[in-house]
């Protein structure tokens, strides 16, 4: 059990908690034990079967209070490693392993800062947040310890989730639905006498594809390329001989501001109502996992250029240059602290959202490094 943010990433990717699969029980047992080994207060939150939530405090001179907060969960190790997921392997400066950058080198180089800030005389209050189920939009980890009073207020927060550093001051939001197309079943050879499910549903994408590409931001360079549509998965079907009765398949649409959200739903909705009833079909549009993450901007926030100068002073007395801004393109839980708690919040972490979700999953080891540096920088500037 090492203190330093590497040896701590290390220990952290051997340990499983993905989601779905074995959650974050494992996980946040090491963590609390970690915690108590270094007196450090917090609590232990269950929202559900395995579902772990850590919360604790660093108290200081002053109640300004601010939010370090980090998901303990990863996508499933599927696909094909060259290496054990779960076995961290160093090599070429890059640490590979299963969430080494979504986000246990964030997580590792969070918790490593809070236990080095430890018996420190500091300004203000740090309260860290280590939370379950954020690969499935936070139903057990942030909306349910918002929703049951466990996180109440904050001044100012930062996330740890994969930037490589940069400072992301604004978030698309995302809108998963699962639509369920129910057509006839027909022997292929009276395909006629049926309607294919499978057919419907590619022409439903097709078409909800087409009509977001037209809402492109051509004019917002970081983003020109979004709005998007992403197909999760696609189900239906059981025999190349029978026309398909059903079909399910799972959307992702990614936008930059919350008053898209009901356009881009009325959109999808009407664009599958008009197919279907061409063809006599039935739909199901139903809502995916705990629900959607909301986009946010920094900008919206009155008085945010004193967090701003923090975070500059922070990165020049680290690595002596200023922090670069950029959009996050995933989802997060800066969303619950904006939107719900109403939260200014920024997301500042080690690793790349090209590496998330992907096999052979990497960060750079300086990247790491550098980012517990700056948040124990930032925890004793705090004030």
């Amino acid at each position: 059990m090492g203190v330093g943010a590497i040896e701590l990433l290390k220990d952290l990717v051997s340990i499983k908690s993905e989601n779905p699969g074995c959650y974050e029980y494992e996980i946040a047992d090491f963590i609390s034990h970690l915690l108590k080994k270094h007196d450090i207060e917090y609590e232990v939150i269950y929202s559900g079967n395995k579902r772990v939530n850590i919360v604790g405090f660093l108290y200081g001179e002053s109640d300004h209070v601010l939010i370090l907060n980090g998901h303990l969960d990863t996508k499933p190790a599927k696909g094909n490693w060259r290496t054990d997921p779960y076995t961290p392997v160093i090599k070429n400066n890059k640490l590979y392993g299963l969430g080494a950058s979504d986000m246990k080198g964030g997580l590792a180089a969070m918790l490593s800062a809070v236990i080095r800030s430890k018996g420190k005389k500091l300004k203000g209050t740090i309260n860290f947040q280590f939370v379950a189920d954020e690969e499935m939009n936070s139903e057990f980890g942030m909306k349910y310890l918002v929703k049951n009073g466990y996180i109440k207020n904050g001044d100012f927060a930062i996330v740890g989730e994969p930037t490589n550093l940069k400072v992301a001051t604004r978030s698309l939001g995302n809108l998963w639905l699962v639509i369920k197309v129910r057509g006839r079943k027909a022997h292929a050879g009276m395909y006629w006498e049926g309607i294919s499910a499978i057919d419907r549903s590619i022409e439903i994408i097709d078409e909800i594809k087409s009509s977001i590409r037209k809402y492109r931001y051509k004019n917002d360079p970081e983003i020109s390329n979004f709005p998007n549509v992403n197909v999760g998965y696609i189900n239906g079907g059981f025999h190349p001989g029978t026309v398909p009765d059903y079909c399910e398949f799972s959307i992702d649409i990614r936008f930059r501001s919350e008053q898209e959200r009901e356009i881009f739903k009325d959109m999808v909705n009407k664009t599958v109502t008009r197919i279907l009833f061409k063809y006599d079909c039935e739909c199901e549009i139903e809502p995916f996992g705990g629900g959607d993450m909301f986009a946010w901007d920094l900008a919206s926030f009155e008085n945010i250029d004193r967090y701003l100068d923090l975070i500059d002073q922070s990165y020049y007395a680290i690595i002596k240059q200023a922090a670069q801004k950029c959009v996050f393109l995933g989802g997060s839980d800066a969303s619950s602290l904006v939107y719900d708690l109403g939260i200014p919040t920024v997301i500042i972490g080690p690793g790349s959202l090209k590496q998330a979700h992907n096999n052979n999953e990497w960060v750079f080891i300086d990247e790491v490094v550098n980012a517990s540096k700056i948040y124990e920088e930032i925890i004793s500037r705090w004030e």
